[in-house]
């Protein structure tokens, strides 16, 4: 359906709208000639080359890049194989920024395993091709090796670099590390290259059921050979 006078189109059942770049599927779509803008909804794939996107509705203006979408969100990049879960997905087209809320998680693919951030709130900005996500409050990561909580955290992509904020803690193998702060470095691969705590560092591990081993510094780095804590200084 056409109307005229406000130059929108109206689509109902299994609607597909294609352009050079991207392809829209819904159940039904509005969309202005004017605004660029189009509201859809039930059973909605927006899919290019670089992702696809998988949600129960949404709003996008075409123009500026800016969108909304709700309910059930997947979001699959299809370069690198990185996947986000959400209820509610935000993307702001001209700062290339994003905000996912709402059971929000992150899986990053990785050689052997995967990385999987989550948070109440995950944020996503590309700077000078470096991709960042910050997630908080309550944020989690884990692998199959390392696992940690703090209150934020954000996770350079590129340079596989982690930073923990606010009462983070890391186990990994039988040790505990916290401090004020904590930087993760990974390997290229799967293994943690050093874990580096910054202000109240703390090292714990269990010998048995009634012995500790306990290191406390103001600064510790801890540097690992495949996943096991090689020295620290």
């Amino acid at each position: 359906v056409y109307d005229i006078q406000e130059e929108k189109f109206n689509f109902y059942k299994e609607v597909i709208l294609t352009d050079d770049i991207d392809t829209l599927i819904a159940d039904s779509v509005y969309y202005s000639l004017k605004t660029e803008e189009a509201t859809f909804s039930s059973h909605v794939t927006l899919k290019n080359e670089s992702m696809q996107i998988n949600a129960k509705s949404g709003w996008l203006n075409k123009s500026n890049g800016d969108a909304t979408l709700q309910g059930e969100v997947q979001i699959h990049h299809l370069i690198d194989g990185a996947k986000l879960f959400s209820d509610h997905y935000r993307i702001d087209g001209e700062k290339n920024t994003s905000i996912s809320y709402g059971n929000a998680l992150i899986e990053i693919p990785r050689k052997q395993d995967t990385l999987y951030l989550m948070g109440d709130t995950l944020h996503y900005s590309e700077y000078n091709d470096i991709a960042i996500f910050t997630a908080g409050p309550m944020a989690a990561f884990h692998s199959k090796e390392i696992t940690g909580k703090c209150d934020s955290l954000s996770y350079k992509k590129s340079q596989k670099e982690m930073n923990l904020f606010f009462l983070p803690a890391i186990w990994i193998n039988e040790f505990l590390l916290t401090a004020d702060t904590i930087t993760v470095k990974l390997e290229p691969g799967d293994f943690v290259k050093e874990i580096d705590l910054n202000k109240n560092a703390f090292i714990s591990s269990k010998l048995n059921n009634q012995q500790f081993n306990q290191i406390k510094g103001e600064e510790m780095n801890a540097h690992f050979l495949r996943n096991k804590i090689s020295n620290i200084e």
